[in-house]
C-alpha cells in the first residue's frame, strides 16, 4: 500500500475484490486489524492487501443499507 494507513481508515482487501468495506482499528508493523462496516466481521490482513477508500464511499454505503432495511422491514 503506497500511503500508510491510520486507524479510523476505510479500505477493501485486494485478495477478496474489494467486496466488504472495512474500517481500520489498529495498525502494528505491517499488519492491519480490520472491522466491517457493513457486516458483522474481524480480520486481520497484511498492508500490501489493503486498498484505502474514501469515507463517502463507505457512508454511502451505510446509506444504501438504511434504506434496504426500511424497505424490507
Amino acid at each position: 500500500m503506497a500511503e500508510p494507513l491510520a486507524v479510523g481508515d476505510f479500505v477493501t482487501r485486494k485478495s477478496y475484490d474489494g467486496d466488504v468495506i472495512f474500517k481500520v482499528v489498529a495498525v502494528e508493523g505491517d499488519s492491519v486489524l480490520l472491522r466491517g462496516v457493513l457486516l458483522r466481521i474481524m480480520a486481520d490482513a497484511p498492508t500490501s492487501d489493503l486498498v484505502k477508500v474514501e469515507p463517502e464511499r463507505a457512508l454511502l454505503a451505510l446509506r444504501s443499507l438504511e434504506r434496504f432495511e426500511r424497505k424490507t422491514g
